[in-house]
């Protein structure tokens, strides 16, 4: 199949993961704001929040990693 052809039927798929996985961090920012509150205790507060940084780190390496593919094919 012609790398034309191929880039053709697959920009609209990278295209939407990316959207998928921009929407992901912005989600784990969201769930952050949920344990503002004072009633949550400060140590459980502090391993949520650990855990999310670690997840919003994790999937911003995962869009990097999206992105480079994109702009190593002739995806744009």
């Amino acid at each position: 199949m012609p790398k034309v052809a191929r880039t053709h039927r697959l920009k609209p798929r990278v295209s939407a993961l990316q959207t998928c996985v921009s929407v992901t961090i912005t989600d784990e920012d969201t769930c952050m704001d949920g344990f503002s509150s004072r009633v949550m205790n400060m140590y459980a507060k502090k391993m949520v929040k650990k855990r999310i940084v670690k997840i919003t780190q994790l999937t911003s390496n995962a869009l990097a990693l999206i992105n480079n593919y994109v702009s190593s094919q002739i995806l744009h």
